[in-house]
């Protein structure tokens, strides 16, 4: 896998520690107090500056969903013919590879892919495996959750209701074995 939330907290506030070391070393308040300050903003605002900077490059959602792909009989294999591994893309990278049948809303008889984009379906940052084969007004999603402290990741098994689809949602149907 690609870089760990909990690693990327600590790559975030390495700057922060650092202009605290030097007004610890050069014993000058003033430089210790701004590196107290950045430390407080840093502990408030880590997460949003792990995901600013590295969100698209955890791919560990992308191997999950390939993995129940395949358990599920499904052909994880990109359009274009490429094999992808996740460690070697990106999942705005892994997005441009199913180019085709892009939908808002799954369709009945289908399962695959749904990937979390920007307003105007451009790029995503975040994929899952979802099934909506027997149709009905609920799909089965298979969410990802990367536990921050890394002591296990979990795939939840969820229903999703249709109706609740959110605009920023692509499925993309996959072929079966």
């Amino acid at each position: 896998m690609r870089i760990r939330e909990k690693w990327g907290y600590f790559i975030v506030t390495l700057p922060t520690l650092s202009v605290m070391c030097l007004g610890g070393m050069y014993h000058n308040d003033l430089i210790f107090s701004v590196g107290c300050i950045l430390w407080i903003i840093n502990g408030i605002f880590a997460s949003r500056l792990y995901n600013l900077i590295f969100y698209d490059a955890n791919t560990t959602c992308g191997f999950y969903a390939g993995k129940a792909a395949l358990e599920n009989g499904f052909d994880p294999k990109a359009q274009n013919g490429i094999i992808w591994d996740p460690n070697n893309y990106k999942i705005s990278d892994i997005y441009k590879m199913y180019p085709n049948n892009r939908t808002p809303k799954p369709e009945a008889g289908t399962a695959g892919f749904v990937f979390y984009t920007n307003k105007r379906g451009t790029y995503s940052r975040y994929m899952e495996f979802y099934d909506y084969r027997y149709g009905g007004d609920t799909y089965t999603r298979y969410k990802f959750f990367m536990d921050s402290i890394g002591t296990q990741d979990k795939i939840f098994i969820r229903e999703a209701k249709i109706s609740d689809g959110k605009p920023y949602k692509r499925f993309v149907p996959l072929d079966a074995f």
